[in-house]
């Protein structure tokens, strides 16, 4: 299975699984994986890439009960985010809804912010990353595209005003007899010719942060 043969290595493979679990039936349907897989996630993020040590995965509740971090993960994303959550006064629905009291709910909010709130700050910025990135490459392959029909539609239409002129108004090479003396007019002749020119190499895209 996919799930228990991620690996994580750098930010990347964070979103790999965060893509998943976006799938709430998904998360449903494998969530026995899924839970001990979040659990590895979140480990590697504060323990690698984010250098912090101090913070035991799972965590645990003041009375020694684990705390979900999936479903944790799950239910705030649900109501829209920490700070949604925290602005509503959700968090007593959202411990009561891990199976805590509604007491517990600030304790969940310090857990989330330990633990899942930076890696959820960092996933959406890498969304965002993403589309800004997306885009800026569309707009640039449209800009490509109508440049070359521009030079398309201006080189048809030198060739078309050249061949109106009259014969004494052209390149001395077209008023001779001869085909072969055509064949041979040169950069007079070429000049109408177009090429097709695309910079393989314009895409830059700036990734100074980490994600």
């Amino acid at each position: 299975m996919i799930i228990r043969a991620l690996e994580f290595h750098d930010f990347a493979d964070c979103k790999a699984l965060l893509d998943m679990i976006d799938d709430r039936d998904y998360v449903f349907k494998y969530k026995y994986d899924l839970e001990k897989k979040f659990e590895e996630m979140v480990k590697w993020f504060l323990n690698v890439y984010m250098g912090i040590t101090s913070r035991p995965v799972p965590p645990y509740s003041p009375n020694k009960r684990r705390i979900d971090l999936l479903s944790l993960y799950v239910l705030v994303a649900r109501d829209n985010g920490y700070l949604d959550v925290t602005t509503e006064n959700i968090w007593p629905i959202i411990a009561k809804d891990l199976g805590f009291d509604y007491q517990d709910g600030d304790y969940m909010r310090i857990i989330y912010a330990m633990y899942l709130d930076v890696l959820e700050y960092y996933y959406k910025f890498k969304l965002v990353q993403e589309k800004v990135y997306d885009k800026k490459v569309v707009n640039e392959e449209e800009g490509s595209s109508h440049g070359y029909h521009e030079r398309r539609k201006s080189a048809g239409d030198a060739q078309d005003e050249a061949a109106s002129e009259p014969v004494h108004q052209q390149s001395p090479c077209w008023q001779s007899h001869s085909a072969i003396q055509i064949q041979n007019c040169g950069p007079q002749f070429n000049k109408f010719r177009t090429t097709d020119l695309f910079n393989l190499d314009r895409f830059w895209y700036n990734d100074n942060l980490r994600v």
